[in-house]
């Protein structure tokens, strides 16, 4: 008796399953809305993936495997590229201003900024007044948190306030319509020591600390270029060699304005790529090890001194004047 194989489409079945899989996590709340929505746009995948199986299907070995494992590699290749187009559009549909008054008896304050896709403007303030003031303008798939802490006087009467600023998703995987890059502006009052930490994930930074009274300042950004402009203004609580701080350009160039009448060391860490820094030869030397060193800094009144990171990209030092 002549027995006919019955053949299964295993691919099929699987499309299916997943299907109904998604649509029963939506159902429950139990699937994320930026993952429901990537559902939806590829849809017709199925369409390639037909197609795909109809074309290779008997004419090679495992050719619904192919067709299957082809269709994924292009919904995920096509995906990168839509998120990643994105995420350089500049969105402004949620706005956050800031505004937080800093009591005029604080001897420290203590800045922490944390953001993702955002490019960032920190200023001295033009008046007098001890208000932290600005504005956050991006995606509704951002939020702002922003908290103010003083501390009770210690031993010896010193108070330091904490402000923080962290930009978080409401969701691990945005919709795509949502997804782009947000901008930041915050502006310092000029009167109070501060030391300030900036963390982001992307995006251009620009830190005017003209004028500050700079205590200690972090900077570490993973993509994008960073500005930093330098105060002249002698730390009350550190020596001249004592590091003020890492400046770190992760993935980009970063940029250094130093007045003439500042002297500074810089330790640059190029990460290996073998790139020069751009320096002033008049106001630096460049010395063994990656160290650039003010010509003046023997007699020097003061001595500030940073770590620079930039290993994938430039590191420059120059004057207010460009020079």
């Amino acid at each position: 008796m002549l027995r006919v194989r019955r053949r299964t489409n295993i691919i099929s079945g699987l499309v299916v399953f997943f299907i109904a899989l998604v649509l029963f996590l939506h159902r429950l709340d139990a699937l994320d809305d930026g993952l429901y929505d990537l559902f939806l746009r590829s849809w017709p995948a199925l369409l390639i993936l037909t197609g795909l199986t109809v074309l290779l299907g008997s004419r090679i070995p495992f050719g619904k495997i192919f067709a299957f494992v082809l269709t994924v590699a292009l919904v995920a290749v096509v995906s990168v590229f839509a998120f990643s187009s994105r995420a350089d559009e500049q969105r402004d549909e949620y706005q956050e201003v800031i505004s937080q008054p800093v009591d005029i008896g604080i001897n420290l304050l203590t800045l922490r900024v944390q953001t993702l896709s955002t490019d960032v403007e920190l200023v001295r303030r033009v008046d007098d007044s001890n208000v932290i003031q600005g504005e956050f303008v991006g995606s509704e798939e951002s939020v702002i948190t922003v908290e103010y802490v003083e501390s009770e006087p210690d031993a010896q009467g010193i108070v330091v306030a904490s402000f923080s600023l962290v930009e978080e998703r409401q969701s691990a995987f945005p919709k795509l319509e949502a997804l782009g890059r947000g901008t930041l502006r915050l502006e310092i009052p000029a009167n109070i020591p501060l030391d300030v930490d900036f963390v982001g994930e992307a995006g251009n930074v620009s830190l005017n600390m003209d004028d500050l009274a700079i205590e200690r300042l972090n900077v570490n950004l993973g993509n994008g270029d960073v500005v930093v402009a330098l105060p002249e203004y002698d730390p009350v609580n550190t020596g001249d060699d004592d590091s003020l701080g890492t400046l770190a350009a992760h993935d980009g160039d970063i940029t250094l304005i130093v007045p003439e009448s500042l002297d500074a060391r810089f330790d640059l860490q190029l990460g290996g790529s073998g790139r020069s820094p751009e320096y002033d030869a008049g106001m630096f030397n460049y010395l063994v090890g990656d160290v650039l060193e003010s010509r003046t800094i023997e007699s020097a009144d003061f001595v500030v001194n940073y770590t620079v990171v930039s290993p994938h990209g430039v590191i420059r030092v120059q004057s207010p004047s460009g020079g």
